[in-house]
């Protein structure tokens, strides 16, 4: 008996373990990034796509050929998305500010006519991302960034991707919150 019960005991163990890694989540998980303005403290405004990593102006500074993205703000175009190749002068300072870098990439963007649900139906590597890029009409920042905006952008290695804005706080130490799809 006392058998039976220590075998009812393990198999119901066991049952609970594997039915718990039933629980997979299997939808795709998703690219967000948060950066902060020139003069947030707190966190990065400068973004790899190669890395999935923010960094500050100083570690970005080290790693400059792997920079595609920063985030500044400037009155009259609010929060921006810009890439180090896009010749912003006196937003950065310091000894490690933008405009004394050496590598200097350039990332090019354009205004998506997709909506924020044909976005969202978009996986990683879909072929939907590249045909969204103008390659004809694009520039080197996204100016005046809202909530619900959606870029094409194709990066210095040829990289194409889309970005949905999720979150803007406005200001020089404000922050830009995106999600992106890259092909």
């Amino acid at each position: 008996m006392k058998s039976l019960k220590l075998s009812l005991a393990l198999f119901l163990a066991v049952s609970m373990a594997f039915t718990s890694c039933d629980k997979d989540d299997s939808s795709p998980k998703k690219n967000t990034v948060k950066l902060g303005a020139q003069e947030n403290t707190t966190i990065g405004g400068f973004y790899s796509f190669s890395e999935k990593k923010v960094y500050t102006m100083e570690l970005a500074s080290a790693n400059q050929a792997k920079i595609d993205l920063l985030c500044f703000y400037e009155e009259g175009n609010d929060i921006t998305l810009a890439s180090p190749g896009s010749n912003i002068t006196g937003v950065f300072t310091g000894d490690y500010s933008v405009e004394l870098w050496e590598t200097k990439n350039t990332t090019r963007f354009c205004l998506s006519t997709l909506t924020v649900a044909e976005f969202d139906a978009i996986k990683d590597g879909d072929a939907t991302i590249e045909t969204q890029f103008n390659t004809e009409q694009n520039y080197r920042k996204a100016k005046s960034l809202k909530v619900g905006d959606i870029y094409a952008f194709q990066t210095h290695d040829a990289r194409f991707g889309l970005l949905k804005v999720t979150a803007v706080t406005q200001g020089a130490t404000g922050t830009l919150e995106f999600e992106y799809k890259i092909k």
